[in-house]
């Protein structure tokens, strides 16, 4: 899970981990790989009053390892 804000223009700004997927065996350089394809996103800004607002938002990364 990754807290975060979505700013007026969709992107996530200031996002924290607070809860990494368990991974076997423990993969510690996973989280700045995460934060960098999570810069990337894009996300329609949520609006008040016809404007774009930005709001506080949890992400929930689900990780497949092949």
């Amino acid at each position: 899970m990754i807290e975060c804000v979505i700013d007026q223009a969709g992107r996530i700004v200031n996002p924290k981990i607070k809860q990494m997927p368990r991974v076997t065996p423990p993969w510690p350089e996973l989280e700045p790989h995460v934060l960098r394809h999570l810069s990337q996103w894009r996300f329609k800004p949520a609006m008040r009053n016809g404007q774009p607002v930005a709001v506080n938002y949890v992400v929930v990364v689900h990780i497949n390892l092949i």
